[in-house]
């Protein structure tokens, strides 16, 4: 799926968050995407790397989505 700015997404603890915009960081030796979203309950804005946003992680005993998309608001 396509990321773009103002999808909501859902954590796979349960917070919603919209993707404020995307980027490109350059910190490092390697350039990479990132995603820099807002956590829509509190307002705190987070950024990561793209790779990162769309990964899989243990919770629970099962594997599962970090984020997984809910509308393209």
């Amino acid at each position: 799926m396509e990321l773009k700015p103002g999808q909501i997404w859902k954590h796979y603890k349960g917070a919603d968050y919209r993707i404020v915009v995307l980027g490109r960081s350059s910190e490092t030796d390697d350039t990479y995407d990132v995603v820099v979203y807002e956590n829509i309950a509190e307002g705190k804005i987070w950024v990561q790397s793209k790779n990162r946003f769309l990964s899989n992680e243990e919770y629970q005993g099962e594997t599962v989505a970090r984020f997984t998309f809910v509308s393209d608001n």
